[in-house]
């Protein structure tokens, strides 16, 4: 299928008017009892903040992929979700989650992103997107998958810039996936020899609009009260059930504000 068309017919977000998202202060509790609790500074090495990062996901996805029967934290926070690791497989938003609030936990501006197809297929990816402040920029990390989407120089790409290579059908570059194929990838009836094959053909297909808490705090997933910006292209005036993430109150429609 070809996902890049629904890009292309809309390629424009609107920067024009822009909300940012609220960080929790690492000096929370929550965030404190995690940097010490699971002594994540360890983990967070490398000379600059993407290699940190990445040093820190690589920890994450070895803590929480697990094979088997799905696993069920008790709440959408790190401690419920560490509890349960290697007890089953945990769906995408609980990589997201502990890598989001280990990174505030930091100090880094971080919080999860939900990546959304044009048409709704009941399937929908979640990742991270953490300020890079030795390059000014945002970058997109997947700890699902253990990977990242990188430019010239091995730059971390945000998901706007790696929607605009799917955009004109240029190579889009990202970390090999490492993980170990053990059963059949498909996607819409279609087979695929790798992950990284398989993942290339997903995220085109999930980086047409973006889902955002506006608080980007510890636990906060799942709350009723959860407040979200819908971040869609210009032009789109569409709902369909990923509009259901929050209460209608709840989501504010905006465009990209990650400038």
């Amino acid at each position: 299928m070809d996902y890049s068309a629904a890009l292309n017919a809309y390629p424009d977000f609107d920067v024009s008017h822009c909300f940012l998202v609220d960080f929790q202060d690492s000096a929370a509790e929550e965030l404190e009892k995690i940097r010490t609790g699971f002594d994540i500074c360890r983990y967070f090495k490398g000379a600059s903040v993407s290699e940190r990062i990445l040093s820190l996901m690589d920890f994450v996805h070895s803590e929480l992929y697990f094979v088997g029967d799905h696993a069920a934290p008790g709440a959408m926070n790190t401690d419920e979700i560490m509890k349960v690791r290697k007890t089953g497989a945990l769906f995408c938003i609980c990589f997201a989650t502990v890598l989001t609030e280990m990174l505030l936990a930091l100090g880094i501006k971080a919080v999860r992103i939900s990546c959304m197809p044009f048409l709704f297929d009941g399937d929908c990816h979640v990742g991270v997107m953490a300020f890079l402040p030795d390059v000014n920029k945002w970058g997109y990390f997947d700890p699902t998958f253990n990977t990242y989407f990188y430019g010239q120089n091995g730059v971390v790409l945000d998901v706007f810039e790696v929607r605009k290579l799917y955009e004109s059908r240029r190579t889009v570059n990202f970390r090999h996936i490492t993980i170990d194929k053990q059963w059949v990838l498909t996607m819409n009836g279609e087979e695929y020899a790798s992950y990284d094959d398989w993942y290339r053909e997903y995220m085109q297909k999930n980086l047409f609009r973006f889902f955002v808490p506006q608080k980007s705090e510890y636990g906060c997933c799942g709350r009723d009260a959860t407040c979200y910006f819908a971040i869609n292209p210009q032009n789109y005036r569409f709902k369909n059930e990923y509009d259901k993430i929050a209460k209608p109150d709840n989501i504010k429609y905006t465009g990209n504000f990650f400038d």
